[in-house]
């Protein structure tokens, strides 16, 4: 099998951005804040995937390169082993699972420049060989062209939140890099571009490829590594609106073969003389709508209207009819996946401020954050500087729910859950998966225990929690 060089591929999605990461430079990879430090092994098993980087003037220039076998587990656990290159450009990834439905993707950094390869085991095969070529980078960017651009809207609280895409196509042969002792100015950068004015929370990390830009004041330029064919540059900003609405201008630096705007058809509402309906597509169960343009010459700036539909701060428009908290338990961690229902007021949208939320949940102190629903995201549950998760919004009238999971340390007080919602619940289930345990609750009443495919969770109930006092089982 022959690898492809690691584009910025959406579809690798988190992975993808941690793997291009952890191949980063030592001295980045040590910072104790990395969650990447913290990524366990990969599973554990009988099955190897062996490997060579190949190099045009001999695999043994290759030698000494770093490589990272990283895995993704069905339920979106994650897991890590490095490893380096032999003297002819080999490395063995050996004792891993080739259990159904992981993905491995094998990176190697060579100079300055991330390669790999995504694989998974065929049922019954234990064994994978893959083929990474791997070049010197060229410094020539004039092969380098813009197609298609795209900025798709929507919106957290009361701020817009906007993705920027562009594809750069490499027509040339060679992987394109300018090294950092070389990049002296942000105007000669093969890709630029410049965020709109009060512009915040900069996301460069996006499509996995942060080490290649460079960000001075509101411009933002891209080194590479851009490699043959297409690929795409993402990154995300906030964007405070006024709640009249705005003109928001679009500085297409670099030029582009035609641009997009994407905006919900229940959010922000976008307009312009010089753009053309483009249709609608269905994600994730809504409506978005599209705006096109057609090709635009580098310095041109496209602009467009921007208006949020009502909205209102108003946390006491919020109902919690029901919390459901379903607790496994190993010999390390309690693994906790909180389901939270919602119900809304008639009337304007509800939407908070950073800093100044509709609701606030706490997460235990030394817990880690494992995951959102979609719908978590959509409605603007984000985590805040505290680790807590903090509910922006929009909420609309009406029914939601929301879910998130964390984890907590087993330590001396191992089967200790402590619980606290930010506002009265009706109804409170907390089911823990019966392996054992006895539960101590005197907040808790007992009730049968439930079944949910093959496991077996006990089941405790209370009514009318009051927000902010804690739940405490032992």
């Amino acid at each position: 099998m022959t690898s492809t060089p690691l584009r910025n591929r959406r579809a690798l999605g988190l992975g993808l951005g941690l793997l291009l990461l952890l191949l980063a430079p030592v001295a980045f990879a040590q910072d104790p804040h990395d969650p990447a430090a913290r990524v366990p092994d990969v599973p554990t098993g009988t099955a190897r995937i062996r490997g060579v980087l190949k190099h045009p003037a001999g695999n043994e220039r290759a030698a000494g390169s770093s490589i990272v076998l990283y895995a993704l587990a069905p339920d979106g656990s994650p897991g890590l082993r490095s490893g380096t290159a032999n003297e002819r450009g080999e490395f063995v990834f050996e004792g891993i699972s080739n259990a159904a439905g992981i993905v491995y993707m094998v990176g190697a950094r060579f100079g300055e420049v991330p390669y790999g390869e995504r694989v998974r085991f065929q049922p019954g095969q234990s064994e994978i060989e893959i083929v990474i070529e791997v070049a010197e980078p060229s410094r020539d960017g004039s092969q380098v062209r813009m197609g298609e651009a795209s900025l798709r809207l929507d919106w957290i609280g009361t701020n817009l939140a906007v993705e920027e895409v562009h594809q750069i196509i490499n027509l040339g042969s060679k992987v394109i890099l300018i090294p950092k002792g070389e990049r002296t100015s942000g105007a000669s950068a093969p890709f630029r571009s410049e965020l709109p004015a009060g512009a915040t929370h900069l996301d460069i990390s996006a499509g996995g490829l942060a080490e290649g830009f460079s960000h001075e004041g509101n411009r933002l330029g891209f080194w590479g590594p851009i490699y043959p064919g297409e690929q795409e540059l993402r990154y995300r900003y906030l964007l405070p609106l006024p709640e009249d609405g705005a003109t928001l201008i679009w500085p297409l630096i670099s030029g582009s073969s035609g641009a997009t705007l994407i905006f919900p058809g229940d959010g922000p509402q976008l307009s312009g003389t010089d753009f053309s309906p483009g249709g609608e597509e269905a994600t994730s169960g809504r409506v978005f709508k599209r705006l096109r343009h057609g090709p635009s010459e580098p310095g041109q700036s496209l602009a467009f209207e921007v208006s949020l539909p009502e909205t209102r701060n108003d946390a006491g428009a919020i109902h919690l009819p029901r919390a459901s908290v379903w607790v496994e338990l190993d010999d390390t961690f309690q693994q906790i996946t909180v389901e939270q229902s919602f119900t809304v007021e008639p009337g304007a949208h509800l939407a908070g401020r950073i800093g100044e939320p509709l609701l606030r949940f706490e997460i235990p102190e030394g817990a880690e954050l494992r995951g959102l629903s979609d719908s978590a995201q959509t409605l603007g549950l984000i985590p805040n500087e505290k680790g807590d998760l903090d509910l922006l919004g929009p909420l609309s009238p009406g029914e939601a729910m929301v879910s998130y999971r964390y984890r907590v340390p087993i330590g001396s007080n191992a089967s200790k859950l402590d619980l606290v919602f930010p506002a009265e619940v009706d109804e409170l289930n907390v089911l823990i998966a019966d392996t054992g345990v006895v539960i101590d609750t005197r907040q808790l009443h007992r009730r049968r225990p439930f079944k949910s495919g093959t496991r077996i969770y006990l089941h405790r109930q209370a009514y009318r929690v009051a927000g902010g006092v804690p739940i405490t089982a032992t």
